[in-house]
């Protein structure tokens, strides 16, 4: 596997952690949603690592596609992965306000709760959300050949990015039910809204 594979490892893993708390897209919808929508912690869990776990496999072959079957480097596959990040950060604030908009008609005009289709919504944006993070630490395993390497790097990186994505999830999300109920409550579905619609603004803001 060649004399680098403990400098990458860490680095995957660093990288992998890091990234993932840093990134607030990467756990406050799903604490923001899953709250107000009464998810258990089982069902917030499964959410939160199905969505990482698309979010990893579709970066790595939109990757492999760009970079690899079609020989365009890690520069097209920057440029892909930027537009990519912009269309995500405005699906965010489109599900965001959307859904605060709604929970307000809703609970104007009484309308009962409709099956639940934010699991959908957060799927289909993390399925198709880059994650950039992931190709400085292909580039030289990538560049020596070693096949091995890259697929080492891409399984620890992917494992600890989910694994702390559903981590951070469940910590906050136990954290916010401690908060005692009233206004707060009553306001839940147009706050979790806000959040998210804010998530998606940060990104495009780079904060």
């Amino acid at each position: 596997m060649g004399g680098n594979w403990p400098v990458l490892a860490a680095g995957a893993i660093s990288v992998g952690f890091l990234h993932t708390v840093l990134g607030p897209d990467h756990y406050l919808p799903f604490v923001a949603l899953g709250s107000a929508r009464g998810w258990t912690r089982r069902k917030l869990a499964l959410v939160t690592a199905v969505c990482g776990t698309a979010h990893i496999i579709s970066s790595l072959l939109i990757a492999l596609v760009i970079g690899g079957l079609l020989g365009l480097g890690a520069a097209k596959v920057e440029e892909v992965f930027g537009w990519q990040g912009s269309a995500v950060a405005w699906a965010l604030v489109v599900l965001g306000l959307g859904y605060a908009v709604w929970s307000l008609v809703r609970k104007r005009h009484h309308h009962p709760a409709k099956r639940d289709a934010t699991v959908w919504a957060l799927f289909i944006i993390f399925l198709f959300g880059p994650c950039e993070a992931m190709i400085p630490l292909v580039m030289l395993p990538t560049a020596e050949g070693s096949v091995a390497m890259v697929v080492m790097v891409l399984a620890l990186f992917g494992v600890v990015t989910v694994a702390t994505m559903t981590a951070t999830v469940l910590l906050l999300y136990s954290g916010v039910r401690l908060v005692p109920t009233g206004w707060l409550s009553r306001a839940a579905h147009p706050l979790a809204g806000g959040v998210v619609a804010l998530c998606g603004v940060a990104i495009l803001f780079g904060l």
